[in-house]
Protein backbone atom coordinates (compact mmCIF):
# COMPACT_ATOMS: atom_id res chain seq x y z
CA UNK A 1 0.00 0.00 0.00
CA UNK A 2 1.20 3.33 -0.52
CA UNK A 3 0.42 6.07 2.19
CA UNK A 4 1.58 9.65 2.35
CA UNK A 5 1.72 11.44 5.30
CA UNK A 6 1.78 15.95 6.01
CA UNK A 7 2.39 17.55 9.17
CA UNK A 8 2.74 21.06 10.48
CA UNK A 9 3.61 22.30 14.64
CA UNK A 10 4.40 25.33 16.02
CA UNK A 11 5.56 25.68 19.72
CA UNK A 12 4.36 28.47 21.43
CA UNK A 13 6.66 28.71 23.99
CA UNK A 14 10.21 27.48 22.19
CA UNK A 15 10.40 25.30 24.60
CA UNK A 16 12.09 21.89 23.87
CA UNK A 17 10.88 19.88 26.98
CA UNK A 18 7.21 18.97 25.22
CA UNK A 19 7.07 16.22 22.86
CA UNK A 20 6.90 16.71 19.36
CA UNK A 21 3.42 16.18 17.73
CA UNK A 22 4.74 15.52 14.13
CA UNK A 23 7.00 12.95 12.83
CA UNK A 24 10.38 13.71 12.20
CA UNK A 25 12.45 12.11 9.50
CA UNK A 26 13.85 8.30 10.22
CA UNK A 27 17.31 8.49 11.13
CA UNK A 28 17.48 11.28 12.80
CA UNK A 29 17.15 11.84 16.09
CA UNK A 30 16.97 14.70 19.29
CA UNK A 31 15.84 17.19 16.54
CA UNK A 32 14.38 20.53 17.82
CA UNK A 33 12.62 23.08 15.48
CA UNK A 34 10.06 26.22 17.17
CA UNK A 35 8.44 25.47 13.94
CA UNK A 36 8.10 22.11 11.45
CA UNK A 37 6.50 20.72 8.08
CA UNK A 38 7.16 17.29 7.85
CA UNK A 39 6.31 15.20 5.36
CA UNK A 40 6.50 11.39 4.26
CA UNK A 41 5.72 8.96 1.66
CA UNK A 42 5.36 4.70 2.29
CA UNK A 43 5.33 2.03 -0.04
CA UNK A 44 4.77 -1.14 1.87
CA UNK A 45 4.24 -4.68 0.30
CA UNK A 46 4.22 -7.97 0.91
CA UNK A 47 7.15 -10.37 0.33
CA UNK A 48 6.48 -13.64 1.47
CA UNK A 49 3.64 -16.10 3.41
CA UNK A 50 6.24 -18.86 4.52
CA UNK A 51 4.19 -20.53 7.31
CA UNK A 52 7.03 -22.45 8.76
CA UNK A 53 7.06 -23.48 12.32
CA UNK A 54 10.92 -23.61 13.93
CA UNK A 55 9.88 -26.57 16.65
CA UNK A 56 8.23 -25.21 19.17
CA UNK A 57 10.54 -21.98 19.27
CA UNK A 58 9.02 -19.46 16.58
CA UNK A 59 6.71 -19.53 13.75
CA UNK A 60 7.07 -17.61 11.25
CA UNK A 61 4.09 -16.14 9.27
CA UNK A 62 5.41 -12.95 7.03
CA UNK A 63 7.96 -11.23 5.65
CA UNK A 64 7.26 -7.83 4.31
CA UNK A 65 8.77 -4.11 3.56
CA UNK A 66 8.67 -0.77 3.26
CA UNK A 67 10.18 1.82 0.91
CA UNK A 68 10.34 5.18 2.36
CA UNK A 69 11.21 8.75 2.01
CA UNK A 70 10.85 11.71 4.78
CA UNK A 71 11.46 15.46 4.99
CA UNK A 72 11.17 17.72 7.44
CA UNK A 73 11.83 21.49 7.35
CA UNK A 74 11.86 23.37 10.55
CA UNK A 75 12.67 26.52 12.13
CA UNK A 76 14.52 27.76 15.41
CA UNK A 77 14.36 31.42 15.94
CA UNK A 78 16.07 32.81 12.46
CA UNK A 79 17.74 29.52 11.87
CA UNK A 80 16.67 27.40 8.99
CA UNK A 81 16.67 23.61 8.72
CA UNK A 82 16.56 20.71 6.26
CA UNK A 83 16.43 16.85 7.10
CA UNK A 84 16.04 14.38 4.91
CA UNK A 85 15.94 10.64 4.50
CA UNK A 86 15.11 7.73 2.10
CA UNK A 87 15.70 3.87 3.11
CA UNK A 88 14.07 0.62 3.49
CA UNK A 89 12.57 -1.45 5.85
CA UNK A 90 12.19 -5.10 6.25
CA UNK A 91 9.64 -6.57 8.59
CA UNK A 92 8.80 -10.42 10.03
CA UNK A 93 5.94 -11.25 11.90
CA UNK A 94 6.81 -14.16 14.23
CA UNK A 95 5.20 -15.55 17.34
CA UNK A 96 7.51 -16.87 20.17
CA UNK A 97 7.52 -19.61 22.29
CA UNK A 98 3.80 -19.94 20.86
CA UNK A 99 3.08 -17.03 23.06
CA UNK A 100 -0.63 -15.55 21.10
CA UNK A 101 0.99 -11.99 20.87
CA UNK A 102 2.54 -11.38 17.47
CA UNK A 103 6.33 -10.31 17.13
CA UNK A 104 7.74 -7.72 14.45
CA UNK A 105 11.27 -8.14 14.42
CA UNK A 106 12.82 -6.15 11.42
CA UNK A 107 15.69 -3.91 10.52
CA UNK A 108 16.28 -0.24 8.87
CA UNK A 109 18.45 1.05 6.27
CA UNK A 110 18.26 4.74 6.46
CA UNK A 111 20.64 7.28 3.64
CA UNK A 112 20.77 10.54 5.05
CA UNK A 113 22.02 13.45 2.46
CA UNK A 114 22.73 16.23 4.57
CA UNK A 115 25.42 14.68 6.19
CA UNK A 116 26.23 11.83 3.40
CA UNK A 117 25.62 8.68 6.23
CA UNK A 118 23.61 5.69 6.17
CA UNK A 119 22.17 4.43 9.71
CA UNK A 120 20.93 1.15 10.45
CA UNK A 121 18.55 0.25 13.17
CA UNK A 122 16.74 -3.13 14.41
CA UNK A 123 13.00 -2.78 15.19
CA UNK A 124 11.14 -5.09 17.36
CA UNK A 125 7.25 -4.57 18.10
CA UNK A 126 5.03 -6.63 20.39
CA UNK A 127 0.87 -6.21 19.66
CA UNK A 128 -1.14 -7.19 22.52
CA UNK A 129 -4.53 -6.22 21.04
CA UNK A 130 -4.33 -8.54 18.11
CA UNK A 131 -4.97 -11.20 19.94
Amino acid sequence: SFNLYAGYQKRADSSPLYEDMVRFPRGWSQLFASEVSSFAANYKFPIAYPDISIWSLAYLKRLKANIFYDYAVGKYYDVHANWQSAGVEIFADVHLLRLPAPIELGYRLVWRPEVSDWQSEFLFSVSFDSF
